[in-house]
């Protein structure tokens, strides 16, 4: 199954009762936008922005947090102001790579929260680092989980950010879907990864795709 196809049964199907479901059943990352959010550190990451990966049933590890918010606080903040949070699904091929791409700042904070080859940053891997993202620039990264990957049908070397890209710009009727959705939830502030991406988790965690899984 791919993204697309995955994303077109869901929402059509179940997406009412699944992004309903999240927030009414109590789970903890119903919050993991909101916690906290303080807009006027848009381009900071907070020791709320850690906990808040937490909430998605992950912590970023005691050496990496220290790092963040460290050593490399002046380098990310750098990196930040340079990604816009655009919706990633109104970006044209050229602002894709710019934005996106493998020269873009998006991409050079990824490599460092990475942190391939230093020892501080162990135990960062996709998970924690896109939810880390996600945090900071929601309507542009999308969240990389073991359930997400699953029901999407993603390989371990999927470039995800073009997947999605190339989804939401394949399906302009998705864009209309997540605002129902959103207001289905009562949660006008989420954004259209966001909403998708609760979807696929909820499908592959209490659905007729859920099976054990981390995340």
């Amino acid at each position: 199954m791919s993204l697309h196809s995955a994303l077109e049964k869901i929402v059509k199907t179940r997406g009412t009762e699944y992004i309903t479901g999240y927030f009414d059943r109590g789970i903890s990352g119903a919050q993991f936008n909101s916690f906290r959010s303080d807009p006027e550190a848009s381009n900071r990451i907070t020791l709320a922005d850690l906990y808040s990966v937490n909430l998605l049933a992950l912590n970023v590890p005691g050496a990496a947090g220290l790092a963040i918010l460290g050593t490399d606080a002046d380098r990310i903040t750098d990196l930040l102001t340079q990604i816009p949070d655009r919706p990633l699904g109104t970006l044209e091929k050229p602002e894709f790579e710019k934005h996106l791409g493998p020269k873009s700042a998006a991409m050079d904070l990824w490599r460092l929260l990475r942190g391939k080859g230093r020892r501080e940053y162990d135990g960062m891997g996709p998970a924690r680092v896109s939810k880390l993202m996600a945090r900071k620039r929601p309507h542009l990264i999308p969240i990389r989980d073991s359930i997400v990957v699953r029901v999407a049908g993603f390989k371990d070397r999927d470039n995800d950010w073009e997947l999605w890209w190339q989804t939401l710009r394949e399906n302009e009727e998705l864009e209309s879907q997540a605002e129902r959705l959103r207001q289905a939830a009562k949660q006008p502030e989420l954004s259209t990864l966001r909403v998708f991406d609760i979807l696929l988790w909820y499908h592959g965690k209490y659905g007729t795709d859920a099976k054990n899984s981390t995340l």
